[in-house]
């Protein structure tokens, strides 16, 4: 009985002194780069930018590779949130500091669509057209920086300059949704060219433009 106890008592003391360590483990493997992702992304998904991006911004801190995906997704999540500045500078930090990256043309798509929803679309018009000048090997890619450059013009009630970008994309091959989008933007501004600058009309497509 004695010797019964006395190996239940040695077997609880073990436990006491494995269990520090297990809880450490535990808790190093919660903030593991893994978990950081998964919870960000969590966030993202649920709606919630603005912690997404704080928990993107320390996963970056956690890995040494593909740091500029982890700095995208940072961008990303302020952009979604509405933090157009901090979104802006994040995607201009990836073009000085990554001019290798594969993500460059999505960081060029959303770097100018956070400065036409920043409302700065001499901004915009600048760095789309010196990327669409010097980058112009892929097709798909390039059709999307052509889009935001007639949505960009369409804001600024050029009408006939917008309508002349979404003429210049070729929609063959092109996925069905963003060809809709296309076609409704250049009837956006045919309409506008149409319409008095003051007519309410007017303002009903500018919202749609930029919700």
């Amino acid at each position: 009985m004695v010797k019964k106890t006395l190996i239940i008592y040695f077997i609880n003391l073990l436990m006491l002194l494995v269990h520090p360590y297990v809880s450490k483990a535990q808790e190093l493997n919660y903030f593991s780069p893994t978990k950081i992702k998964n919870y960000a992304d969590y966030l993202f998904n649920e709606g919630d930018y603005l912690r997404a991006a704080s928990e993107y911004q320390r996963y970056s801190f956690t890995i040494s590779d593909s740091k500029e995906t982890a700095l995208y997704l940072v961008g990303l999540s302020y952009r979604k949130g509405r933090e157009y500045q901090k979104a802006i500078k994040n995607f201009s930090d990836i073009l000085n500091d990554y001019p290798d990256s594969k993500l460059l043309p999505s960081v060029y798509y959303q770097l100018s669509l956070a400065y036409i929803e920043n409302m700065q679309f001499m901004e915009s018009l600048s760095l789309l057209h010196n990327t669409i000048e010097r980058d112009n090997n892929n097709k798909t890619e390039m059709n999307k920086l052509i889009f935001l450059k007639g949505v960009t013009y369409l804001n600024l009630k050029k009408w006939d300059m917008a309508i002349m970008e979404f003429d210049s994309i070729n929609l063959n091959n092109e996925k069905e949704s963003f060809n809709d989008y296309v076609k409704q933007y250049r009837s956006y501004s045919i309409k506008g060219k149409n319409l008095n600058y003051k007519s309410p009309t007017l303002s009903g497509i500018m919202s749609a433009v930029i919700p």
